[in-house]
């Protein structure tokens, strides 16, 4: 087993960045806590204890922290995301469901009936539904799949780039609002503004590239030529 099948950089730059973000965050709101409750932050006193620490723990540091803070909260947004998709916009149903109110984006019926015919002729399964095929379909593409599974797996890392940043990044200038905001100033609504927005975004993104990666994963299924 190679080290990029169990770690791989896309992995280090989600958890690394999101990380960074909730850093930040978290930075950003010790400060303002620390401000309404009257004390005073000795910046100097913390610039000089950063200028005297040993330059190499320092940079690990700097790695080590954010990565390991993006691990450990990253399960907030894929629980946030999850909840989300189970308000009726779960891609693994709504794809293959003709009724569904997005069943126009989804797969034609010609696709539908091309996959269930292909894995009845390989798995010999019938009377179960795309839902409960697909992460069977999944595991196929990805051992058989080759260059068909690329589009895939390339919307699954954008999707999970979205989900990891979902939080950290709309909370970072939310808090900067209300940062703003014990100082009456106007900035607050713009930045809790500019927050919300950002969430809004991400969550669509983030939907979006889960709907892609499902259907690449269904397409790469009908590409893939039989054994």
């Amino acid at each position: 087993m190679k080290p990029n099948d169990v770690f791989s950089i896309r992995d280090f730059f989600n958890y690394y960045l999101a990380g960074v973000f909730w850093l930040i965050d978290i930075v950003v709101s010790v400060m303002l806590l620390s401000k309404l409750g009257s004390s005073e932050i000795d910046l100097p006193k913390i610039n000089s204890f950063l200028n005297d620490a040993n330059s190499i723990l320092t940079a690990t540091g700097l790695i080590i922290i954010p990565y390991i803070l993006g691990f450990i909260l990253n399960p907030l947004g894929t629980k946030l995301m999850e909840q989300i998709r189970n308000r009726d916009n779960e891609a693994v149903r709504w794809v293959t469901d003709p009724a569904h109110r997005l069943a126009g984006q989804g797969l034609k019926e010609w696709e539908r009936e091309k996959i269930m015919a292909k894995v009845k002729a390989i798995y010999k399964i019938q009377n179960k539904t795309f839902e409960e095929l697909f992460f069977t379909i999944r595991a196929y593409v990805e051992e058989y799949g080759k260059g068909a599974s690329l589009l895939a797996t390339r919307a699954l890392d954008l999707a999970n780039f979205a989900e990891s940043l979902v939080i950290p990044l709309p909370l970072l200038f939310i808090v900067i609002g209300f940062w703003f905001a014990t100082m009456k100033s106007v900035w607050a609504i713009l930045f809790i503004g500019i927050g919300i927005a950002i969430f809004y975004f991400l969550r669509r993104r983030y939907l979006d590239l889960r709907s892609y990666w499902v259907k690449h994963v269904y397409r790469a299924f009908i590409t893939i030529k039989d054994e």
